[in-house]
C-alpha cells in the first residue's frame, strides 16, 4: 500500500509542475489539509483537475493518521464532480464524491492490538466555502490575495462495508467482552483548501 501511496502522490506532483507554463495554467492543483477520512483520519494531500479549470472533475488523494495517536494510517484516493452552477465564481461549491481507502475504524483503549481500521469505497458530497471579501491584503504567487486561495471544507461520505465492521465489533464482545462504540453511518471531515495553480 505504501509503495501504491507513493506512485500517486509522485503522479501529482510531474503532472502538476511538470507542465509548460501555458499548459498550466489551465490546470487546477490544490492542497487539503483537515480532519476526518477523507484526510485520511488526521492529516492532508493533493486535488487535481486533470482537464481544465472549471470542467469539474478531479482526482483526490490523501494520508494521514487513522487514530489520535498515531498508531495506524489512513488514506484516500478518489474522484469528486463539481455540481454548482456558475462554477467559477460560486462562493459555495457542491460536488459529489467517490473514494476508495480507509472508511471506518475501532479504535480500543489501551489495546492497540485490537484497534483496526477498514478499506473500502465511500461515496457522498463534498462542500466547500470561499471567502467573498476583495482586498490587497497578503498578496501571494499570481497577485491574487492570500486568503482568497483559501477556502473551507466539509465532507458528508457513506461508507460501504459496514456489514466488515459490524462483525469485528461482535467478535470483539464474543471473544474479548469488549463492547466497541457504534459507529455513525455518515462520515464527516471538515478542514482546509489551498489553492496553488493560477
Amino acid at each position: 500500500m505504501k509503495t501504491v501511496l507513493l506512485v500517486v502522490f509522485s503522479f501529482f506532483f510531474n503532472y502538476s509542475f511538470g507542465q509548460n507554463t501555458k499548459d498550466s495554467t489551465n490546470k487546477e492543483f490544490n492542497i487539503n489539509i483537515g480532519v476526518g477520512f477523507p484526510y485520511g483520519g488526521i492529516g492532508g494531500g493533493f486535488e487535481l483537475n486533470p482537464f481544465s479549470k472549471g470542467k469539474g472533475l478531479f482526482m483526490t488523494s490523501a494520508v494521514g493518521s487513522a487514530f489520535y495517536d498515531g498508531s495506524a494510517t489512513g488514506y484516500s484516493l478518489g474522484l469528486k464532480y463539481l455540481l454548482s452552477k456558475n462554477k467559477s465564481k460560486a462562493l459555495i461549491k457542491t460536488y459529489v464524491v467517490l473514494t476508495y481507502g480507509t472508511s471506518s475504524s475501532v479504535y480500543i483503549t489501551n489495546s492497540k492490538d485490537l484497534s483496526k481500521t477498514f478499506t473500502g469505497f465511500s461515496t457522498g458530497f463534498n462542500f466547500r466555502f470561499h471567502v467573498p471579501v476583495k482586498g490587497n491584503f497578503f498578496r501571494f504567487m499570481d497577485n491574487k490575495p492570500f486568503y482568497q486561495r483559501l477556502s473551507s471544507q466539509f465532507w458528508f461520505l457513506l461508507p460501504l462495508q459496514n456489514k466488515e465492521v459490524n462483525d469485528y465489533r461482535n467478535y470483539l464482545l464474543q471473544n474479548y467482552n469488549i463492547t466497541a462504540k457504534k459507529l455513525s453511518p455518515v462520515n464527516f471531515g471538515v478542514g482546509v483548501h489551498y489553492r496553488l495553480s493560477k
